[in-house]
């Protein structure tokens, strides 16, 4: 039979078709089969990983071991952060130290592994992708699998492994390596959920040791308060068997121990109770829930009769029991001093009832607790009706000056722990009775242990003797008046008539020598200075002269002060000044008036001489100082003569003003030095005996800073080059003063008001020929003044020296002038000497 050849081609076709079909088949199974044995590889290392960082590198080699992928020998897994902001290497293999660096953290969105992050999906690219943005030098061609690690929405972190440029994307190998991923996204899961289940039991273990430690603490404490309670504690049955009792319960009732009352006690009702019943009512109380504060009376073992306070309540266990728990004061003590107080308190509200005074007590919430029947009448409140409200509603009470309601005595009690007393201008506000002027006063209630329980306040209608003493007042007054005008109509008459006689002279001898005129010009200066400091002293008694305050060393000030009056006397000093003395917190000038004053007194009390002592000392004055002053910082000034002293009459009007004992004497100058400490903050007084001499303290304010240096005068200066402006209203004040300043060297521009001034003074700086300084009068009748204009010349010219003048010394800006914006104060009347000290200090700044 003959062969066909095209049969056998086809034959042959087929046969190497079979062939091809079966190796792909098997190549395809061994394929299958490694994918298999990978899937099984990476599924056991999820369940037996224990940390991240094994799972993460055994995960890696897995991968790279599979030589089916074409996967070569690189690649790397990271990590993400908590909120995925940030990707971190974690296992690598054949990294170089640059690559390593370049990729230790990657953001989402960055190269091929931060955008197949940010996209949520595998890329699968080569080296020449755009988005490879990462490279290294002599970097190979390479192809790319980015496989993001998802556990549901959330990004956990990426694989990436090279694979050759020329590899094609199979669907298998896609399949597989998302499932790869998958699974170590689980792994990621359990060991995170281990990590946390750990934390948890370890936390659960410490709380359950905790709570263990804290029961045993608080059985051991109960136990230490069961057996060492000062109050009984027991436990019975409803029957009225003792279950358990402690040493206290067992002392109260006269029984050695515990044991011995649960033994002996076998009936509790019968045994205990004088009043069996008492039991059985306590009994039906209990069933209706929890008993406080019942009180019966029990027996003793020897037979005695005790009082008792009980609290108890009935306990059901979990058996469906019951028994009564609870615990017993002995209160005989108590009892009998309360109806001895009881006894104490109606011979109080007797007494108290029967005296004149009204009285108050309050507890120490300031709330009404009694009574009297003065204190009803005063205060138009009857007991029932005040007992519980607060002090304030019952006993209101005003301020005489001020119309405004007075500070709480029981505050004031009660922060200071002291007695509190206003004898003065206080108004009580009666209920439906109208105003009455009373004197008061509140002392705290103690117990017996010293401790504040209530306040009394103790009060009396001096009504008529107010008005009484304001009728006495009002008499001394207008006496005190009477004095003052006839002695200011004689000094001033005497200082007229030698102002209008020198004036006069100089008139008529101006044709004569120039010699005359000016000694007569001289003795009408000296006359116009001493009326000029007459009207300050009356300007410091009246209303004014407010104390121009600063740090000053007192005791330089009196060693000055009093050696100048002495000089010349027969009188010595004698002066004792500690060498930490503080300094003082004055007007220097005024206080220096004040020693003057008080040793010029001293001087005539010593005609035929002798000694007088000047001392001082630090006092830092506190609540409890009866001292009528404010609490703070003191220098306590001494000055005591060896004079012929002084009687009763005399000193009770010592410091009225032109009161004097002397014949050539006007009677101010005591008055002046009451008024100068008093608006100093201080206070003042004086004691002295017929023929022992007199002793005059007065305080004043201490300070912790230093007094300011003074400011050397330096060179002379040049002054025609300096200007001046000068605002007042008064033509002829304001001439004077610019006659004074030309004669010191200056030109002077005068203006009448503020305006006028800012805009001369404004004018100078455009023209650069700005003012050295400005001095302004601090009043202008129906202009603008002085402070205003200081305040309009700073704005112009930061840098400007304002000084202020007035002729009202009691003005508080010239008390606190550089608070107000002014270098200095110049106090009408001033003299050509005094304005000359102020600018060249002013002008050596």
């Amino acid at each position: 039979m003959g062969s066909d050849p095209g049969k056998i081609d086809r034959l042959r076709r087929k046969v190497r078709l079979l062939e091809e079909m079966f190796e792909q088949s098997s190549r395809q199974a061994f394929i299958d089969g490694q994918r298999r044995q990978l899937i099984t590889s990476l599924l056991r290392l999820s369940l037996h990983a224990k940390n991240v960082d094994q799972l993460l590198q055994d995960t890696l080699s897995s991968l790279l071991s599979c030589n089916f992928l074409q996967i070569e020998n690189w690649g790397a897994i990271f990590l993400a952060s908590g909120d995925g902001s940030l990707l971190t290497l974690r296992a690598h293999h054949n990294f170089t130290a640059g690559q390593r660096r370049q990729c230790s953290r990657i953001r989402p969105g960055q190269c091929l592994c931060g955008q197949a992050f940010a996209d949520r999906e595998i890329i699968f690219t080569t080296s020449d992708d755009p988005r490879h943005t990462t490279r290294f030098p002599d970097m190979p061609p390479h192809g790319h699998y980015c496989i993001p690690i998802r556990a549901g929405s959330r990004m956990l972190g990426l694989i990436c492994l090279h694979v050759p440029d020329s590899l094609r994307q199979e669907k298998e190998d896609w399949d597989m390596l998302t499932t790869a991923a998958g699974i170590l996204a689980g792994a990621l899961q359990r060991l995170a959920y281990a990590e946390e289940l750990s934390s948890y039991q370890s936390h659960l273990e410490q709380m359950v040791e905790e709570k263990i430690e804290e029961l045993r603490q608080a059985e051991n404490k109960y136990r230490a308060i069961f057996e060492n309670s000062l109050n009984g504690i027991f436990q019975t049955t409803p029957a009225g068997c003792f279950l358990a009792c402690n040493p206290a319960l067992a002392r109260m009732h006269g029984y050695a121990d515990p044991e011995e009352m649960i033994s002996s006690v076998t009936d509790i009702a019968r045994q205990l109770y004088v009043n069996p019943g008492d039991r059985s009512r306590l009994l039906e109380l209990l069933r209706q829930g929890p008993v406080t504060d019942y009180e019966t009376r029990m027996y003793r073992k020897d037979g005695s009769v005790f009082r008792v306070r009980m609290s108890a309540r009935m306990i059901t266990t979990a058996a469906g029991g019951q028994y009564m728990e609870g615990t017993l004061l002995d209160i005989t003590k108590r009892k009998e001093a309360e109806e001895k107080l009881a006894e104490q308190k109606e011979r109080l509200d007797v007494t108290l009832r029967s005296i004149g005074d009204g009285v108050i007590t309050t507890d120490t919430g300031g709330r009404v607790v009694l009574l009297n029947r003065a204190a009803e009448e005063l205060t138009g409140w009857s007991q029932e009706e005040a007992i519980g409200r607060l002090l304030a509603e019952v006993f209101h009470t005003v301020s005489e000056d001020s119309g405004r309601p007075c500070p709480d005595p029981v505050q004031r009690v009660m922060e200071g722990g002291r007695r509190v007393c206003k004898e003065h201008q206080v108004l009580l506000m009666a209920r439906g009775a109208g105003r009455r002027h009373i004197s008061h006063s509140g002392t705290p209630i103690l117990d017996s242990q010293g401790n504040t329980v209530g306040v009394v306040l103790v009060f009396s209608d001096i009504t008529r003797q107010v008005l009484l003493e304001a009728e006495v007042i009002k008499s001394k007054k207008l006496e005190s008046l009477a004095v003052l005008a006839g002695g200011i109509a004689h000094d001033f008459n005497n200082i007229l008539t030698a102002i209008l006689g020198n004036l006069s002279l100089i008139e008529v001898s101006l044709a004569r020598e120039r010699s005359e005129i000016s000694d007569m010009a001289r003795q009408a200066r000296k006359a116009a200075v001493r009326a000029r400091d007459l009207v300050r002293q009356l300007q410091t008694f009246a209303k004014g002269g407010e104390p121009i305050r600063g740090a000053a060393a007192i005791d330089e000030i009196i060693r000055e002060s009093a050696g100048f009056v002495l000089r010349g006397s027969q009188v010595g000093v004698r002066y004792h000044f500690p060498p930490d003395l503080w300094f003082a917190d004055i007007d220097a000038g005024q206080i220096s008036q004040v020693i003057q004053n008080l040793v010029i007194n001293a001087k005539q009390a010593m005609p035929s001489g002798g000694r007088l002592e000047i001392a001082c000392a630090n006092v830092t004055k506190q609540g409890h100082d009866p001292l009528p002053l404010a609490d703070g910082l003191y220098i306590r000034v001494t000055v005591r003569d060896q004079g012929s002293g002084m009687d009763d009459h005399t000193l009770s009007r010592i410091f009225d003003p032109y009161f004097t004992t002397k014949a050539t004497g006007h009677g101010l100058g005591l008055a002046i030095c009451h008024s100068i400490i008093r608006r100093h903050g201080g206070y003042i007084t004086v004691t002295s005996e017929p023929g022992k001499g007199t002793e005059f303290v007065f305080y004043v304010r201490a300070t912790r800073e230093r007094p300011q240096q003074s400011v050397s005068s330096g060179p002379a200066r040049t002054a025609a080059r300096d200007r001046v402006l000068v605002m007042d209203d008064d033509p002829l004040v304001a001439r004077s003063t610019c006659r004074m300043l030309e004669h010191l060297g200056f030109r002077v521009t005068l203006t009448g008001d503020g305006r006028e001034a800012i805009k001369k003074y404004a004018q100078a700086m455009e023209e650069g020929t700005p003012y050295a300084l400005a001095i302004v009068d601090l009043t202008v009748p129906g202009g603008m003044g002085g402070e205003e204009t200081a305040r309009e010349l700073q704005r112009l010219d930061p840098e400007a020296r304002v000084v202020v003048t007035s002729g009202y010394s009691d003005n508080p800006v010239l008390a606190s002038h550089r608070e107000h914006g002014f270098a200095a104060v110049l106090v009408k009347p001033f003299q050509v000497e005094e304005v000359g000290v102020i600018l060249e200090r002013l002008m050596t700044r």
